[in-house]
């Protein structure tokens, strides 16, 4: 059980107080629940952007259970691994929708709509249906409209998602970030055609460089002596330069760059946060992140959600925290965003808080363990079972 002194807990919505040398004292009220919640496009490094599984507007409860060696979770597509069977489990119920035989020892992960099963080989599932797509070496998968990227040491396969003909080879490590292939090898980071696998053009991939692709622009975050001191942009089409902006010295290997929209965009480590307009390449604003800055899409708006300590702040990229509405919760307390609401966890209860202004939706109980992975209309609670609040 959790402790008495949580038991009160408020999450609460507040303007901060006008001095901005004070931290905001929120007032003691909570908002009730609303009828809607907005839509929210959650960022992952890995994933990059993708629509976080819809919150439930009324607190959930355990629906079903089912055993689970290894699982992954991505929106609609639960895939747990049990006794040498890989099964997809229904959102709803937990009945599999199919059952396919997985290698032994095998881990499960899942990519957008496809399923991996790692073992001494690797073999590619239909999320869908739980045909085998690929069985062989690799290191990982990727999709790309129309492709499954299949990268090992030897580069990038990509197959025909439709015929599972190979379409070509690329010495490149290909990823794909919103319809554009890329990926870097030796000293060049390059733009790789969809039709050939062939490198488009390329630019210098300097030691400790990061990079980050949109539809538009490629922009390549470089320095030297473990920082970060410059961002440079070029477009997709041409590889022609953009623009070059330097930047306060960030920590490399704490470096993270997100584009949320056409007009926002994050630099950051875990010291400073930078926001910049990636089309232009000039800041909006730099300042402490003594916190960890989350950027997301809030009903298409962009938005940064920042925890410090026992405060949480919902703000548009460039706004003071003085400006913003903030939320209380435990300082030991875990969080995960899904759609339209952020799950704060605290020992047996589980707080939904709106990213449209922090207030409370509802309050869930569930035992402490596993980990917390948001599931269309709640969320799944992994561990050797799984367990679905619904």
């Amino acid at each position: 059980m959790i402790k008495s002194t949580w038991v009160a807990l408020v999450l609460v919505l507040a303007a901060c107080a006008p001095n901005p040398v004070e931290e905001p004292t929120p007032p003691a009220v909570e908002p009730g629940p609303a009828r809607s919640l907005p839509e929210t496009e959650v960022w992952d490094p890995v994933r990059g952007w993708y629509e976080g599984a819809p919150a439930p507007l009324a607190a959930p409860s355990a629906k079903w259970r089912a055993k689970a060696d290894s699982s992954a979770v991505h929106g609609w597509l639960i895939v747990a691994v049990a006794d040498g069977v890989a099964r997809r489990l229904d959102v709803a119920t937990g009945a599999p929708l199919w059952e396919v035989a997985a290698p032994p020892g095998a881990k499960v992960s899942v990519v957008d709509d496809v399923a991996v099963l790692t073992a001494d080989t690797t073999v590619v599932l239909d999320g869908a249906t739980g045909a085998e797509l690929w069985r062989g070496p690799a290191d990982d998968v990727d999709t790309a409209p129309g492709l499954l990227l299949v990268r090992g040491a030897a580069g990038t396969i990509a197959l025909d998602r439709k015929t599972l003909v190979r379409r070509w080879t690329s010495p490149v490590r290909v990823s794909e970030s919103e319809g554009v292939l890329w990926g870097g090898t030796g000293n060049q980071w390059h733009v790789v055609s969809a039709v050939t696998g062939a490198a488009e053009w390329g630019v210098l991939r300097a030691p400790g460089s990061h990079v980050v692709v949109t539809k538009h622009r490629m922009i390549v975050f470089s320095g030297e002596r473990g920082e970060i001191t410059q961002a440079q942009a070029f477009a997709v089409g041409s590889g022609s330069a953009e623009w070059r902006l330097t930047v306060p010295a960030l920590h490399e290997a704490r470096f993270e760059a997100v584009v949320i929209d056409s007009t926002w965009a994050v630099m950051k480590d875990d010291g400073v946060a930078i926001t910049f307009d990636p089309a232009g390449g000039h800041t909006h604003r730099s300042g402490l992140s003594r916190g960890e800055p989350v950027p997301l899409r809030v009903d298409s708006a962009a938005r940064v959600i920042e925890r410090l300590l026992d405060q949480v702040y919902l703000c548009p990229p460039a706004a003071d925290r003085q400006e913003c509405p903030t939320a209380t919760v435990p300082r030991d307390s875990t969080s995960v965003d899904a759609g339209g609401v952020r799950y704060v966890r605290a020992g047996e209860s589980v707080y939904a808080v709106r990213h449209s202004d922090l207030g409370v939706q509802w309050t869930a109980t569930a035992p402490v363990g596993g980990d917390l992975v948001p599931i269309p209309g709640g969320f799944l609670l992994t561990g050797p079972e799984l367990v679905a609040h619904l």
